[in-house]
Parts: C-alpha cells; structure tokens; sequence
C-alpha cells in the first residue's frame, strides 16, 4: 500500500467509525432521541458507542479499499490492532464523564483501557516472532475484554435484561476464531 492509499483509508474509517458511533449511541437511547430528534447531532453533549466505531470503521475501510482496489484483508489486518492501544488511550475519557461504572462506581474503564493495552502488546510481542492476523485478533481480543468487563457495568444497553454488548461481543469473538480457523485473513 502506498501512503496516499494509506491516508484515504484512514479517513474514510475515521468518517464512518464517527458516524457509526453515533448511530451506536442512538439506537441504544432510542426513546430519547425520537423524543428530542433535534439532539441526534448534538456530538458536543456526548453519545458515542465503540461498537457503532468499530461497525464503521470495518465499513469505511471496506469502502476504501473496494474504491482503491486495494486488498480489503490487508487493510483491516493492519488497521485494526492499532484500535486497541487507541482503545486503551480513549477508555481513559471516561473518567471525565464518568461512563463505564461498576457497582460502587467501579471504574471498569480502567480495567478495559488496562486489558486493550495489554493486547495490543501481546499483538505486538506475538507479530515480531510470527505473521498473525490482525483483524481476527482484534475481534477475539477486544470481544473477550468487553465481555468480561460488561459484567461489571450497569450504564450500558439492555434489551429485555440482556447486556447488547454481551451478544455483540460473543459475536466478535466467533468471528474471530472462524476467519482464523479459515485461515481467511492470512495476508496475501
């Protein structure tokens, strides 16, 4: 891939991961916003969902690489790992709001920002002695961190009693372990 490749790319994930979170972040207040539509854009109040993130940035980088012609696998191979220690940096914000609370107001985002940095050193660590698919990586190790941390949180999404995060993630890690089972995202 060349840099220009690289740079397009990186917009486009960031364009549509930013749209995505906050679609993410609508659908799971969705009485809300069909009460106060004018808020939906209102960014500056907060509402932002990293699975809404990741959906649009897989989507994004989709679309990118369909327009470049570029190979798709690739692309999130190398792209997606880096979420992870971003991940780590961004959990930290929490503490600002003060979302992503435990019992007690346990601060379970610290254990998540703790958990994808710790990743992404295994990622890195892991990628210096042998080539590993950085996309199934990220789906297993960021759905087995949400998961495990979403039993301490008591601030996110519920349908009928059931964490969404929870599905969501159990979702990722399944994907995770087919694409590397399938050996679908080897690189080229």
């Amino acid at each position: 891939m060349t840099q220009k490749q690289i740079d397009i790319t990186y917009l486009f994930g960031c364009f549509f991961a930013l749209v995505g979170a906050r679609f993410y972040h609508v659908l799971s207040s969705l009485d809300y916003y069909l009460a106060k539509p004018s808020e939906i854009f209102s960014i500056q109040n907060g509402g932002l969902g990293i699975f809404g993130v990741i959906l649009g940035a897989i989507f994004g980088i989709w679309l990118s690489a369909r327009i470049q012609k570029i190979s798709l696998k690739n692309t999130l191979n190398l792209t997606f790992p880096s979420l992870l220690i971003s991940q780590a940096i961004g959990r930290i914000g929490n503490f600002f709001n003060q979302e992503g609370l435990g019992p007690n107001r346990f601060p379970t985002f610290f254990l998540e920002s703790f958990f994808c940095f710790f990743a992404f050193i295994v990622f890195y660590f892991l990628s210096k002695k042998r080539q590993i698919q950085g996309f199934p990586f990220y789906l297993i190790s960021y759905g087995l961190i949400r998961f495990l941390t979403e039993f301490l949180r008591y601030d996110t999404w519920k349908i009928n009693n059931i964490q969404v995060a929870h599905v969501i993630s159990l979702i990722m890690i399944s994907a995770g372990v087919i694409l590397i089972r399938k050996k679908y995202f080897q690189y080229d």
